[in-house]
């Protein structure tokens, strides 16, 4: 009865944690540029005497769909949309170099560039850039960052830098904890040149990539699917329960 035990609790355990990432994507629903994930999932052999007939279900990660989410318009001269592909360099909360395509960008407290998750935007050198005392910010179709200075006339242009975007084949990107991508320790910086890409759109924002209806039905089917993984538990207990009371009538 301890295979059926193993399935059911293996199975279990797996649909919870794949119900996380399903909840975790319909919470991001209208988070911009956000990437939906998928738990994923492989059989592990219970090594012990005898024969090898056990089979536990051990998550491997969760996976990322990076397809590019809808663009609308805006209309607000901090939003831009990134060509297809490309991702933008921002400093991660801890401070690393990581990556994404949320560009809805305000200025920090500190006056820095960030976009609507806080992530400081990086240019070229990897250098955070500063927007201090900035009446306007003014993004080009190549990705050149510059502003008016306050106080100044709309004819005053100071260039801040240029955006640091990649060009990563998507096997390379994973998902951190933080939510942003970041490179794979085996895979190279496939930093582009900014002037051979299709332009950025200027007061157009990428949306998520979440599709809300075939996230609930994967939340209806999951949840079933949990059901019957606990069916399979009681089931076992049900049959060793009935096998023990056999054994006490010989």
């Amino acid at each position: 009865m301890d295979k059926v035990a193993y399935l059911g609790m293996s199975g279990a355990i797996q649909t919870a944690r794949a119900q996380q990432i399903n909840l975790n994507n319909l919470a991001n629903v209208d988070t911009p540029a956000f990437k939906s994930d998928f738990a994923k999932t492989n059989p592990q052999i219970i090594e012990g005497t005898g024969f090898n007939s056990r089979v536990w279900a051990v998550g491997d990660g969760a996976g990322s769909n990076l397809a590019t989410g809808n663009v609308r318009a805006t209309g607000r001269a901090l939003d831009i949309v990134l060509p297809e592909g490309l991702w933008m360099a921002v400093q991660s909360h801890s401070g690393d170099e990581a990556y994404t395509r949320r560009s809805d960008f305000k200025i920090d407290a500190e006056g820095f560039l960030a976009n609507g998750a806080g992530n400081r935007v990086m240019d070229e050198q990897g250098n955070v850039m500063e927007v201090t005392n900035a009446q306007k910010i003014l993004f080009s179709e190549a990705g050149l960052v510059s502003i008016v200075p306050m106080g100044a006339d709309a004819d005053t242009v100071v260039v801040v830098g240029r955006l640091k975007l990649i060009q990563p084949n998507p096997s390379d990107l994973e998902k951190s904890v933080e939510g942003l991508f970041v490179l794979k320790e085996d895979a190279d910086l496939p930093v582009i040149d900014n002037m051979n890409i299709l332009p950025i759109r200027v007061g157009f924002l990428e949306g998520s990539n979440v599709n809300p209806v075939a996230e609930l039905i994967e939340l209806l089917r999951l949840s079933r699917h949990h059901d019957l993984n606990i069916k399979f538990v009681e089931a076992a207990r049900h049959l060793d329960e009935v096998s023990a009371a056999l054994l006490r009538l010989l």
